[in-house]
């Protein structure tokens, strides 16, 4: 913890992911996530920008280590604005309600 009284953001982040998965609510967030994810087409998205890298670069030449490195950091910015404000106000509910 940091000095004095004060938390640090750290702090914070791991308060509130402790508290998270103490109560359960991590793992039902993180199905609402897949869940909303699958909806709005995320998953075939990231199939087909899988595809595209494996034919441009051949099957035999394509690694699984290579294509996360290309593919994972386009993959997360390819979830919807409107998934992540819906988690965002899910996470705000729980924190809400567990300050009551």
């Amino acid at each position: 913890m940091a000095r004095g009284n004060k938390l640090s953001q750290d702090d914070i982040e791991q308060m509130i992911v402790r508290k998270l998965a103490e109560s359960g609510e991590r793992e039902r967030l993180r199905a609402l996530l897949l869940n909303r994810m699958e909806d709005t087409g995320w998953r075939d998205n990231v199939k087909g920008k899988v595809k595209r890298y494996t034919d441009k670069n051949g099957i035999e030449q394509s690694q699984l280590d290579d294509i996360v490195q290309e593919i994972a950091p386009k993959a997360s910015s390819l979830v919807s604005d409107e998934v992540k404000y819906e988690l965002k106000r899910q996470i705000q509910k729980f924190l809400d309600e567990q300050a009551e």
